[in-house]
This record gives structure tokens, sequence and C-alpha cells, in this order.
């Protein structure tokens, strides 16, 4: 859930981390993490910051590097 994830991100604290999040196609993958997104998003947690949607449909790496 949003608040199992946000809660994980904070423990982190400062420090760089990853987060996996896997599972079938229509289960809502997307939807959390763009939740996830915004929520730190309006919290400004950073300088910078961006969202790639639907990775998969992009098969080179330096295409993914360019959108960023």
């Amino acid at each position: 859930s949003l608040k199992i994830v946000i809660k994980k991100l904070n423990l982190m604290g400062d420090s760089v981390g990853v987060i996996g999040l896997f599972g079938m196609g229509g289960i809502g993958k997307t939807t959390l993490v763009r939740e996830v997104y915004n929520q730190f998003a309006m919290e400004k947690r950073f300088e910078e910051q961006s969202f790639l949607k639907d990775v998969r449909s992009i098969p080179d790496p330096l295409d993914l590097q360019k959108q960023l």
C-alpha cells in the first residue's frame, strides 16, 4: 500500500535506495508509484525528480536516459 512504501522510503533517510516493485499487469503498480512520486514531489523532498512511465516499451537504455 501507499503508506507502507512511503514508510520504507522514509526509513532510508537521506541515503540513496531502491525499492523493487513487480507483479502481474493491471494490479496497480504504476498507480502506486505515481502516488509515491506525487507525494514526494508535493513535499519537495528532492531538488529534481522525474517519472518514467512504461519503461519496458523503450528497449534502448540510451533512449530512457535521453528522456531523463
